[in-house]
């Protein structure tokens, strides 16, 4: 009886902890996580419409750089603008490159996220992106063939 009562009270914490931490990621990064699992997925239409909800999501967001939310809008413009998945892939770089130092310079309190790196990206030169994961997974730029690709570069946390 004591074993099941103590298995029931840890579902029940880690079931609260998982809620607090969704609870937790603003809505602009969730768009943002959908995006590039389009892009992984190499789904046109979804990055286009992924593009078009994060623009909504971080304009309402109001955070404290409007200089980059701005950057980071034109070149989501450009995705949901765009039916060549390398041009999306190409304008998400920038918005990676754009998320991670607005985020460097004001973390999320209580989130966790991962600056990957994929060195063949973009031709080879290259290119980061923001993941939830400690590992390398869903790859935006190699899509399907290779979602492994790259490698954990920094921890973005507060």
């Amino acid at each position: 009886m004591k074993t099941q009562l103590i298995s029931i009270v840890m579902v029940l914490i880690m079931g609260v902890s998982a809620k607090a931490q969704s609870a937790s990621t603003p809505d602009y990064i969730a768009a943002y996580l959908q995006l590039k699992d389009a892009l992984h997925m190499s789904d046109v239409a979804k990055a286009k419409s992924a593009a078009t909800g994060m623009k909504s999501k971080i304009t309402a967001a109001k955070l404290d750089d409007q200089k980059k939310v701005e950057s980071i809008t034109t070149s989501l413009a450009a995705i949901a603008d765009s039916d060549d998945i390398e041009a999306q892939r190409k304008a998400f770089s920038k918005v990676s490159q754009y998320m991670i130092t607005l985020l460097h310079n004001d973390p999320i309190s209580g989130l966790t996220l991962y600056s990957d790196f994929c060195p063949m990206a973009l031709n080879g030169k290259g290119a980061y992106w923001l993941s939830m994961d400690k590992e390398v997974n869903h790859n935006p730029y190699m899509g399907e063939k290779m979602p492994h690709c790259g490698s954990v570069d920094e921890t973005i946390s507060k």
